[in-house]
């Protein structure tokens, strides 16, 4: 928990900024990042008046990937647009992967200029629940 001590009071009717950093080496300010791979929820409980009874509330997620891959191997046997397309995908992970747990690959869809890359039914001509 952290406390933030302002050296004025401060003002209705301004926009005030909290910037909270990682902590990155020697540098003493800041939070210490996670290694544990997981998602992680940051809550954020603003006390306006000193009761506790925290009048703002806000969180986020923040995910925390595991070791890197040393082989990353993504190849579309098609690359013709409209074609229906097989990916393989080869990974090498650095640590191994238990039976409890899972790789999730997402393959975007959307584009970089925020177009869709494939219809609602990816192309595949089937209906919801099918």
């Amino acid at each position: 928990m952290f406390t933030m001590i302002t050296s004025d009071s401060l003002s209705s009717g301004n926009v005030y900024k909290l910037s909270i950093t990682t902590h990155t080496g020697s540098q003493p300010e800041g939070l210490t990042f996670p290694t544990i791979a997981g998602t992680y929820k940051l809550d954020f409980n603003f006390d306006t008046t000193g009761s506790t009874s925290y009048a703002i509330h806000d969180h986020l997620y923040l995910e925390v990937y595991g070791t890197k891959f040393t082989l990353l191997q993504v190849i579309a046997m098609c690359t013709i647009p409209s074609i229906k397309n097989l990916i393989w995908i080869k990974v090498t992970p650095t640590t191994t992967i238990q039976t409890t747990q899972q790789l999730v690959i997402e393959i975007p869809t959307k584009g970089i200029d925020g177009n869709l890359l494939y219809a609602n039914n990816l192309g595949m001509t089937y209906a919801n629940g099918t």
